[in-house]
């Protein structure tokens, strides 16, 4: 797997929003692939159910150059960026 500096997790349990969650997911990427140098390293799709629940979760890893994820509001949120990926040899 290639270098990553971010996660987005999409989740959900209730049927209807399982039913949009490719939906959201698709409109999320296609919001971040605006910004030059976002790519999408791996994304990992995940359901668990018990007795009365069944959960889909999707986890998407994308890479984001460290400059473009310095800049104000370039993340979902405001939290401080985290540090550009090394590489393990």
């Amino acid at each position: 797997m290639s270098a990553f500096n971010g996660v987005k997790v999409f989740a959900a349990t209730m049927w209807q929003q399982r039913a949009a969650l490719g939906d959201e997911v698709e409109r999320w990427l296609e919001t971040m692939r605006q910004k030059p140098g976002f790519e999408v390293v791996d994304i990992v799709v995940r359901q668990s159910s018990d007795a009365a629940f069944h959960c889909l979760t999707i986890v998407v890893m994308f890479y984001e150059p460290y400059a473009q994820a310095m800049q104000k509001g370039s993340r979902d949120d405001d939290r401080e960026p985290i540090s550009p990926p090394r590489r393990i040899r």
